[in-house]
């Protein structure tokens, strides 16, 4: 976070239950796993919220070859 986003905020820690995280797709870009969450009854996927800028919230997404979603001035 500290480098995609260096205004960013920590807020807190989350732990989503009954999910697990996987790396289940390459992204050739920068050559390395995208991760997301799976259904795992008893696992744990932890992770954290940060405060983020509007202007920064669709990054993710053009950053991973997906197409904006909604209008962000």
């Amino acid at each position: 976070m500290a480098e995609r986003y260096p205004e960013s905020k920590p807020m807190f820690v989350v732990t989503l239950p009954d999910y697990k995280v996987v790396f289940a797709a390459w992204a050739r870009k920068w050559r390395g796993g995208i991760p997301g969450v799976k259904l795992a009854r008893g696992g744990k996927a932890l992770g954290a919220i940060y405060d983020i800028t509007e202007k920064r919230l669709w990054w993710p997404n053009s950053h991973q070859g997906y197409p904006k979603t909604a209008a962000v001035e």
